[in-house]
């Protein structure tokens, strides 16, 4: 458990073993001098004052699981009160870690539902400030009020509790404690080591190996289900369901099935090597299997309220099918139809050799094509003007949503819609242009 402080301790009792080799001569040597010394009565022979006894001790003679008497044994062997400090507020730090690990209510006890229970979040954020309030209390008491707060111990989302993991016995804990602090550490030497010109897709590559390596370590201390369990409730890919899936309620069965489909068809996506010739299309491949395996497990309705919530383009086919979008052919050639037009679009808007006039010209053109595809693919269903509950329809502020890519401008976005730059600053008072992540959502206003 103590294995990080190793480093340390060997400091602290380095030093303090320096200190009683100093001092030990001085008094060895006044103890056996003249002064020190008195003639048994009555005889030649002198008696002198030197107390043998044993110099060595070992670490469990100064440990104690008492932080009083720890500190005092740390004193009397005449530690530097800075390196009682430091042994100390680490040795207390990770008691308090082990206890947030394995005391704590934790919300994703059901992992399969999007959202979890207010309640409970409450109850473990009270749990959890209160387990910091209880560390620093007893370290003012131990060492006063002068130790060094200014790096607090790591916050681990995971909790040991419930009813699988819940029984990993004491030695696993700690052993999950040490690898998840190790995945901090290497998290943190990560981020510090990324350069301003590092891609996002490049980024997102270095978090899953991360990821993948702590779930190795993770894999040979927890039994089977204790993994599958840890991997439902904390897994990037559990995450990204109950992100993508907030609008369509999952049972527990029907979680599962997704998540083991998507978590096998993502670990063989994560390995396909990018500069293969096929790469791309192996990707595509990938995710067309990971959509059908969805809609297999939660049914047409569903996963389209699915694919409206992950994809803009998808939402606004629905929108656009208005009445018709029980239909799949119809929803699929129209969302077919926009990504064609966003394809075109972007690859107008990075052209090079067309001035603004002459852009400005193409999309205007590229937007009555889609309108005419649009009325082929409907056609001769004719849309209230009003659809009666369409799903998922975007507000009626926007016409449609837009998925920043890197680079864009402003200017860009607002030439590609036909609108002014200023209409979208309007439309988005939330979102800082000069700081946009890849995919992050803009809405587009109807032109004025």
């Amino acid at each position: 458990m103590r294995r990080q402080l190793f480093l340390i301790l060997s400091l602290g009792l380095n030093i303090c073993l320096l200190i009683l080799l100093v001092a030990l001569p001085g008094r060895i040597r006044s103890a056996t001098s003249p002064t020190a010394t008195n003639a048994l009565p009555g005889t030649n022979v002198i008696r002198t004052q030197v107390v043998v006894r044993k110099q060595f001790f070992t670490w469990d003679e100064l440990e104690s699981q008492d932080y009083h008497s720890y500190v005092s044994n740390l004193v009397s062997i005449l530690c530097p009160p800075q390196t009682v400090r430091d042994i100390i507020v680490a040795d207390v730090s990770q008691t308090y870690m082990l206890r947030r690990l394995t005391e704590i209510k934790d919300p994703m006890e059901k992992w399969w539902l999007s959202r979890p229970d207010t309640n409970i979040l409450a109850e473990n954020t009270r749990q959890r400030l209160q387990l910091e309030i209880e560390r620093r209390q007893l370290l003012e008491v131990l060492i006063g009020t002068n130790w060094d707060a200014s790096s607090p111990p790591p916050q681990f989302e995971v909790c040991l509790t419930g009813r699988i993991l819940g029984d990993i016995s004491a030695e696993a804990q700690k052993q999950i404690l040490e690898i998840l602090e190790r995945a901090a550490q290497r998290r943190g030497s990560y981020e510090l080591s990324l350069g301003q010109d590092a891609t996002e897709d490049g980024r997102l590559s270095g978090y899953r190996y991360l990821a993948s390596r702590t779930r190795a370590e993770l894999k040979a201390v927890l039994t089977p289900s204790q993994f599958e369990e840890y991997l439902l409730r904390y897994s990037e890919y559990a995450n990204e369901l109950r992100h993508d899936f907030q609008d369509v309620e999952l049972t527990q069965s029907e979680f599962q099935r997704v998540f083991d489909s998507v978590f096998a068809l993502r670990e063989k996506a994560s390995v396909a090597k990018e500069d293969q010739p096929d790469y791309a299309a192996n990707i595509a491949g990938i995710e067309n299997q990971i959509y059908q395996s969805i809609r297999v497990v939660v049914g047409q309705k569903r996963f389209q309220a699915y694919r409206a919530r992950i994809d803009p383009i998808y939402r606004n086919a629905l929108y656009i099918a208005g009445d018709s979008a029980g239909s799949q052919k119809v929803v699929q050639s129209l969302y077919e139809s926009l990504q064609n037009l966003e394809v075109a679009t972007q690859a107008v808007v990075a052209s090079t050799n067309l001035s603004l006039r002459e852009k400005e010209a193409r999309l205007l053109a590229l937007q009555l094509q889609q309108q005419s595809d649009r009325d082929k693919i409907l056609g001769n269903f004719t849309a209230p003007t009003e659809p009666a509950s369409p799903p998922l329809p975007p507000s009626a502020d926007f016409i449609q949503d837009h998925r920043y890519s890197p680079g864009e401008t402003v200017d860009q976005i607002a030439a590609r819609y036909g609108i002014r730059p200023a209409d979208i600053l309007k439309a988005n008072p939330n979102l800082d242009f000069n700081s946009l992540r890849r995919s992050s959502i803009i809405h587009i206003p109807p032109p004025q």
